[in-house]
């Protein structure tokens, strides 16, 4: 199971939106992607 997944399956357990999951955190697409397992790792 990915972290995407997880957060996924605790997200709908808790019967919220990515929209309120990620509120004030990150954007909604960002954690979107995040639980797509599309997001992109910016480090440098």
């Amino acid at each position: 199971m990915t972290i995407g997944e997880l957060l996924k399956q605790t997200r709908q357990s808790l019967g919220l939106t990515q929209t309120e999951m990620a509120a004030g955190i990150v954007s909604t697409s960002y954690y979107s992607k995040f639980e797509r397992n599309i997001h992109q790792n910016k480090c440098r």
